[in-house]
């Protein structure tokens, strides 16, 4: 039931098939429901079978995503939220209450801080590890956990939200900052290695302010960090979080030429990652023009679709996920987009 997956991530880790396989079941359940093609469901059946086994979590804990000997197996929270992610989805059209059960599993067992309003990481054997430093991990993971309708993961989502604002740093143009902004000095309840991390993190978060390299980094992670607020978003739009200054800012810099133009001189940017595709559903979640969302679809299209497979393969460094990210637009309104295949 798993879809092929590119024996290294981006960054040269040995990957399981979960995040390919967890992708296409998303997609997979949208073709279902836009067509009602039985070969859809029975993929998506299969799919979904996979990402439950004993396979994925071998020690019925959180789901194995990498083998790497200095790196967690779990890919941080990251890498759960997205089986996470479509496993809550597909267990509503699948009729099958036990797959929503194993996320909400997932989901819980990563304790939430707290005092710092963020989740730890959990290894594949159930041990606990430090928050996630990674703002981008932390807004999916939340994304994710929205998904799950148990009264715990609601009220963490909540708490998540309502702390945000102090948590997502970004630079005066609205590009979000890469790590997470904790305080310098945890006081709350926990271990002295959460102490010591929290501690880290803020030096390094300061720090990196003014390396031009960790700035082209979060100009790539842009998209992705939109995509997840703006979902985010969709599933609370109540939240006061949406009328501040600082998600407006962070909304107005992707439309702006400037950015076009910096996000194309990075390396991860449309072939590394479906930037077009993550901004256009972002912009679409958050009611922007509709114009200026095509257009980045458009770009996504034009820089990655070969025609002959009808895949986005082109110039993609890991062209089997880069395939499978066509999933991002199943968050777009049903509207009728005509774009223009220039090659």
């Amino acid at each position: 039931g798993s879809f092929p997956q590119r024996e290294t991530s981006y960054y040269d880790d040995p990957q399981l098939p979960v995040r390919t396989t967890s992708q296409w079941l998303r997609m997979l359940i949208e073709a279902y429901k836009i067509t009602e093609r039985k070969k859809y469901l029975k993929a998506a059946e299969d799919a979904a079978s996979y990402l439950i086994s004993d396979v994925v979590r071998p020690h019925g804990y959180t789901f194995h995503c990498r083998d790497s000997s200095n790196k967690d197996k779990c890919n941080g929270v990251y890498g759960q939220a997205m089986p996470i992610w479509a496993l809550t989805t597909a267990a509503e059209y699948l009729d099958r209450s036990q797959l929503h059960d194993i996320a909400a599993d997932v989901a819980v067992s990563h304790p939430y801080d707290n005092y710092l309003s963020l989740w730890h990481r959990v290894e594949i054997t159930g041990e606990v590890l430090t928050i996630d430093r990674t703002l981008n991990h932390q807004l999916a993971f939340a994304g994710a956990v929205s998904t799950v309708g148990t009264a715990q993961c609601q009220d963490q989502v909540q708490d998540f939200l309502d702390s945000l604002e102090n948590q997502l740093g970004s630079r005066s143009d609205g590009v979000i900052r890469h790590f997470v902004r904790t305080p310098l000095i945890h006081r709350g309840s926990t271990t002295n290695r959460n102490r010591l991390t929290t501690f880290r993190n803020r030096v390094l978060y300061e720090a990196y302010r003014y390396v031009p390299s960790v700035r082209n980094k979060e100009v790539s992670y842009q998209a992705t960090n939109l995509f997840w607020l703006a979902y985010l978003k969709k599933q609370y739009p109540n939240h006061n979080l949406w009328d501040t200054e600082l998600v407006s800012r962070i909304v107005e810099v992707v439309q702006s030429e400037h950015f076009a133009r910096e996000v194309k001189q990075t390396d991860m940017a449309f072939t590394a990652s479906p930037t077009g595709f993550y901004i256009g559903a972002s912009l679409d979640m958050f009611d922007e023009d509709h114009s200026i969302a095509t257009k980045w679809i458009s770009e996504q299209v034009n820089r990655t679709f070969e025609l002959t497979s009808e895949s986005l393969v082109v110039d993609a460094p890991d062209n089997i996920k880069m395939a499978s990210n066509i999933c991002y637009l199943t968050e777009f309104s049903d509207l009728d987009v005509e774009i223009e295949i220039k090659r």
